[in-house]
């Protein structure tokens, strides 16, 4: 026989291993505790808790990039719903954008005004180089100079926290983003 190596009779199917086991304190299964131990209970409730801290922090980050993406693009509508509006109903139609507000407003001398606060609606801040922006569309569908107030580029951005969404808005009501 080889040295080391113990061979397993029918009689004794586990041999000298069962009773190793058993002297070791392993017992199985059934060895007669119930539950959790506190140590046990505790390490997945630290794990818990780190999970939902990063699945948080990813949420707010997402959420705070929509709401920028959302601002921006509600503001790009607003520069097309001026130009419409100016084409449907004859009239010059002013977009005028505050800075100090956070908001937008249309102006149409057809007394279908629009006004959109992108603090309350969105939680962005409107940051601009100036206080205000005015941008006339004519009746034809084209930027008036006659009562725009800029002649150079003005970048247009939405903040929220950390994150920032900008485009560039043009003197003629192009726009860039």
């Amino acid at each position: 026989m080889l040295r080391g190596v113990s061979t397993v009779s029918a009689s004794e199917p586990y041999g000298k291993n069962q009773e190793l086991l058993l002297t070791n304190g392993y017992r199985g299964m059934g060895n007669g505790r119930k539950g959790f131990t506190i140590v046990e209970l505790m390490v997945v409730v630290v794990i818990a808790i780190l999970v939902t801290s990063i699945t948080v922090r990813s949420i707010g980050a997402a959420q705070a990039a929509y709401s920028t993406r959302a601002a921006r693009d509600v503001f790009v509508g607003l520069v097309s719903q001026a130009r419409s509006q100016a084409i449907e109903s004859g009239v010059a139609t002013a977009l005028i954008v505050s800075a100090a507000g956070d908001s937008a407003l249309i102006l149409n001398g057809g007394g279908n005004n629009t006004i959109v606060n992108f603090d309350r609606q969105f939680e962005v801040d409107l940051r601009m180089s100036t206080a205000n922006i005015v941008l006339c569309m004519s009746p034809r569908g084209y930027a008036s100079s006659s009562c725009t107030n800029f002649s150079s580029v003005q970048t247009v951005a939405f903040q929220n926290n950390a994150e920032v969404d900008s485009l560039r808005l043009y003197p003629y009501g192009q726009m860039r983003y």
